[in-house]
């Protein structure tokens, strides 16, 4: 089953504040990384909550 821009439709109705901060960008069949370049994006670790607070509290580098 392949998702729609149309099945995504809720989201905009349930969180109006975050639908007009965000972008959702469906695409298929393009690998992470060809996305990331098409949309000049980063790719960025993995931060997890407990290490990025232990990061800015203490100011060591949070790590995954």
């Amino acid at each position: 089953m392949d998702s729609t821009a149309t099945d995504y439709l809720w989201f905009e109705e349930d969180f109006p504040d975050l639908a007009e901060a965000y972008c959702f960008t469906l695409v298929h069949p393009v690998a992470p990384s060809k996305i990331l370049k098409r949309l000049s994006g980063a790719d960025e670790p993995a931060l997890n909550a407990a290490a990025s607070l232990y990061a800015l509290r203490f100011g060591a580098e949070a790590t995954s």
